[in-house]
């Protein structure tokens, strides 16, 4: 997010122009990417439900809890900012909203808002990074090592 962040900031900085067709807007800058969805405020509620549940649940019911946890906090978080993110109140530096890239067609959809979620989506991926969860919680660090080799 840092990374993106940075790169929002200081691409806008330099002139650029569009040189590959199809070019249906006039470009005089370098495009920055979108502003980043906001995945520490959810990061947080997962390392908060997992530090609950760790040792007295088991990883089902830990992936479903995660997930949904993942999912209602990030819809929250983007939920309310994504609408102001869309307006044109957030066209500006900091923000970077309205940068579209040369390729993309001018239209009304540019301020408009979707949004879908689904849990079951979340869950699944969580369960399915259990297994490398439980392989790497097995492995030991390299300075544990040491004394063996010298």
């Amino acid at each position: 997010m840092a990374v993106t962040l940075a790169m929002l900031w200081i691409l806008q900085l330099f002139p650029a122009t569009a040189r590959l067709a199809p070019i249906y807007r006039s470009i005089t800058h370098m495009v920055p990417p979108p502003f980043p969805m906001l995945l520490v405020i959810p990061a947080i509620g997962v390392d908060l439900i997992v530090r609950r549940l760790r040792g007295r649940a088991n990883d089902w019911v830990q992936a479903l809890a995660v997930g949904v946890v993942f999912v209602a906090v990030l819809f929250a978080v983007q939920w309310t900012l994504a609408p102001f993110l869309v307006s044109p109140h957030a066209e500006n530096f900091f923000f970077g909203v309205g940068k579209w890239d040369y390729s993309s067609r001018p239209g009304p959809w540019e301020h408009q808002f979707w949004h879908t979620a689904d849990g079951i989506l979340g869950a699944r991926a969580r369960r399915c990074g259990c297994p490398w969860r439980q392989r790497w919680g097995r492995c030991r660090r390299a300075s544990a090592w040491r004394g063996a080799t010298g």
